[in-house]
């Protein structure tokens, strides 16, 4: 099975994520498919689930992110050495490090997590109808990479391990 197809596998239906017990796979293989309705702009197969205790850090109700469809196309394009990191995401995600609102009063953040010595920042935020949705994740191995991510945060949460 195609590593970017593995979370659709639909007999897994009803199961809970291990990174999250409140988003459940829905019958159509879409986390949260029964409680968050799938939109025409999104790629609803590749949901992002927000483990718990990130998404309590953040202070938000939404267990799982939307993607818009153009949007993960174009960072796949765009950041080509990242797919695979990207295609599992959802594995990757319950290891960040770091979690910071990019903007005073808006609900944006960066969430920086490292996978085999590369670091990967990952944007969130809330559109215009209220969806909380994933931006852009991109990596790095470059020097200066996380503190210049980190600079421009404020309230920044180091993950307690």
């Amino acid at each position: 099975m195609d590593r970017d197809t593995s979370d659709m596998n639909q007999e897994n239906t009803g199961e809970a994520s291990p990174a999250n017990p409140h988003a459940l796979r829905g019958p159509n293989g879409v986390w949260n498919e029964e409680l968050l309705a799938i939109l025409e702009w999104e790629d609803a197969l590749h949901r992002i689930v927000l483990p718990s205790d990130l998404q309590q850090q953040m202070r938000v109700s939404e267990t799982v992110l939307r993607w818009a469809r153009a949007k993960r196309e174009d960072v796949l394009h765009v950041h080509e050495r990242d797919r695979e990191i990207i295609f599992q995401i959802n594995d990757h995600l319950p290891r960040w490090s770091y979690l910071g609102r990019e903007w005073e009063g808006r609900d944006v953040w960066r969430v920086l997590f490292e996978v085999n010595d590369r670091w990967y920042a990952m944007t969130i935020g809330r559109d215009e109808n209220g969806s909380l949705n994933l931006v852009t994740v991109f990596g790095s191995r470059r020097r200066g990479f996380v503190s210049n991510r980190l600079a421009g945060l404020n309230s920044v949460e180091v993950r307690r391990r």
